[in-house]
């Protein structure tokens, strides 16, 4: 017999870069309070139509406490695929399991460049807890 498995309390969730429709512009996601969790963090992106000529790129930074006195600062080897090809027809996901986070909070970065960018794309943050 198997032991279930109570998700809700064992694993901490959170979006950090939210759907909005076609960003435009670079965006910081919201800070994710780890501090209760193992140092292993999930990130999930998906990323949605393309306007042809931009690139994406999403990276993770942490902070101890949510950017108030330590600035968010980027996680060394924490940084996904760059996106350039998903067209108006396809998503695009990625996964990026990471082991040396060293802060409680953390926040995933979309990065975008092209001369007119455009791109649809939500990141989510997952993590163990080590005690519930």
């Amino acid at each position: 017999m198997t032991t279930p498995v109570d998700l809700a309390n064992e694993y901490q969730y959170g979006g950090s870069i939210f759907p909005a429709g076609d960003r435009t512009v670079s965006v910081n996601g919201q800070g994710v309070d780890f501090g209760d969790c193992e140092a292993a963090i999930t990130a999930d992106a998906l990323y949605g139509p393309v306007t042809p000529g931009t690139t994406c790129i999403v990276t993770l930074q942490e902070s101890d406490d949510n950017g108030v006195a330590d600035a968010y600062a980027d996680i060394s080897g924490a940084t996904m695929a760059t996106v350039s090809t998903a067209s108006a027809n396809n998503l695009t996901s990625e996964r990026l399991q990471f082991q040396n986070r060293a802060k409680k909070w953390v926040r995933a970065v979309g990065t975008l460049s092209g001369s007119s960018p455009g791109i649809m794309l939500t990141v989510s943050l997952t993590a163990r807890k080590m005690s519930y």
